[in-house]
């Protein structure tokens, strides 16, 4: 039986959630072969949809797929064994076709001779070659970074993926608490595969269970926050002060903004403001490149960082 990343895996382009401009780069890439470039890598975490988005363009338009990790091509010879018969081959029934290297930053950092060699089939290649990367901007990979058109996928937002877990939830005919539901997707940091394979731990869990892993404590207003951050010795506890006030972070750095001339003074202010550049920092992070991970920063920054400051 399959578990539950797998059986819902997206077999169909409009099933991928939160990938809808690599999608499209991915496709004219393909449409368009041979471009400017050979070869594409798709970069970004763990979890957001690389592979998946290649296996569900080679439906879309038909196409053979030959899928590869790059743990099986860690040098020349492993390349030349195993990826040039391959370009070399024939696709079947007259069909087009895709040659899928998977994790290509797996490829040894201690024997150049994968890369080089990888670099040398792309330029001989007949065929579209569709690389993944968790972390296309190693040293190792900077001459394939030459030869390859590099598309970043951004990582998926809370609210997307909390839309796939219901639809499981849904096709599963199962029943999850709203809050637990909630913490799944933010916690998940953009990982879609994990918030699934979480849920479907989750679902099997007694309601007590549940409860003991997921419960969080009782709410807290702004005016009771501000006082712990300003007023309190800092803790690493703090981090979490900001996830029991029933208000958009942005709005809780309002008040804190207004409030921060009131409390502190001098160099405690001047370091305070400093925290607040490094949460403005981060939130245009968030905001320009959907790097939702990044919201642990600006929560960090927000609540430890300015009680610190005293």
């Amino acid at each position: 039986m399959k578990n539950w990343a797998e059986k819902y895996r997206p077999k169909k382009i409009n099933e991928i959630v939160g990938q809808k401009e690599a999608i499209e780069k991915v496709k004219s890439f393909l449409l368009n072969f041979p471009g400017k470039k050979k070869a594409i890598i798709l970069n970004g975490l763990s979890g957001i949809g690389k592979t998946t988005i290649v296996h569900a363009m080679s439906n879309e338009i038909n196409s053979e797929i030959f899928e590869l990790n790059a743990s099986d091509l860690r040098n020349k010879s492993s390349m030349n064994l195993r990826l040039k018969p391959v370009l070399e081959q024939q696709p079947l029934f007259e069909k087009n076709k895709i040659i899928l290297v998977d994790e290509v930053d797996g490829i040894s950092g201690t024997d150049r001779g994968g890369v080089s060699e990888l670099v040398s089939l792309i330029e001989s290649s007949k065929y579209p070659i569709i690389c993944t990367s968790n972390d296309t901007w190693t040293q190792k990979l900077s001459p394939l970074r030459k030869k390859c058109e590099i598309i970043e996928l951004k990582e998926i937002s809370p609210s997307e993926i909390k839309g796939v877990l219901k639809m499981i939830l849904e096709n599963e005919k199962k029943e999850i608490n709203p809050e637990t539901l909630n913490q799944i997707s933010i916690k998940s940091n953009g990982d879609l595969r994990s918030a699934i394979n979480e849920l479907e731990t989750i679902s099997e869990l007694g309601k007590k269970e549940i409860i003991e892993i997921y419960e969080k404590p009782k709410k807290m207003d702004i005016f009771h926050a501000m006082k712990h951050i300003f007023q309190d010795q800092a803790e690493v506890e703090m981090t979490s002060t900001f996830d029991r006030v029933d208000m958009p972070i942005d709005e809780i750095l309002l008040w804190i903004e207004e409030n921060l001339p009131k409390v502190y003074s001098g160099v405690e202010l001047f370091k305070a403001y400093e925290q607040l550049a490094k949460v403005d920092l981060f939130k245009g992070r968030i905001y320009r490149q959907q790097y939702w991970r990044f919201l642990v920063y600006e929560n960090f920054f927000l609540s430890f960082g300015i009680s610190e400051s005293k």
